[in-house]
C-alpha cells in the first residue's frame, strides 16, 4: 500500500482539514510527520526512522486531521516493490493548487450571490 495523494487532497477539501499529519497507522510513532500546516503543503519537519516513507507492505497509509482529531485511510494497492514515496510529489502539489484554487473561486462566487440575494 503507498499513502494515495489524489485522496488525500479530495479528504482536505471536502473536511476542511488545515492541519495533518501522514504516516503509517500500524507505526505511527515511527513513520508520522507533518505534512499540512494551515491548508498548506509543507515538507515534513523531522525525518522519521523511516525516512518519509509513506509506502507499506503491512502498514496503513493514513491522514490525520490534528484538529478534530480524525484518522482516514489514505493509500491505494500497489503491485511493484516497496520504495521510499516522495513527500508532496509534484504532480500531487500541482493537484492541490489547482483544486485550491477552484474551491476559493466557488466561495467567492457563493459569497457574491449570497450578497446579490
Amino acid at each position: 500500500m503507498t499513502f494515495n495523494w489524489g485522496k488525500a487532497i479530495m479528504l482536505i477539501f471536502a473536511y476542511n482539514i488545515q492541519n495533518a499529519e501522514f504516516g503509517l497507522r500500524e507505526d505511527w510513532e515511527a513513520s508520522k510527520a507533518i505534512g499540512l500546516h494551515n491548508q498548506k503543503p509543507i515538507p515534513p519537519t523531522k525525518e522519521s526512522k523511516f525516512g518519509y516513507c509513506l509506502t507499506s507492505n503491512w502498514a496503513t497509509p493514513v491522514l490525520y486531521d490534528i484538529d478534530n482529531d480524525k484518522c482516514y485511510e489514505c493509500y491505494k494497492e500497489i503491485d511493484h516493490e516497496i520504495s521510499k514515496g516522495l513527500w508532496w510529489p509534484e504532480d500531487a502539489r500541482l493537484s492541490f493548487d489547482f483544486v485550491k484554487e477552484i474551491m476559493e473561486d466557488l466561495n467567492d462566487n457563493n459569497s457574491k450571490f449570497m450578497e446579490s440575494n
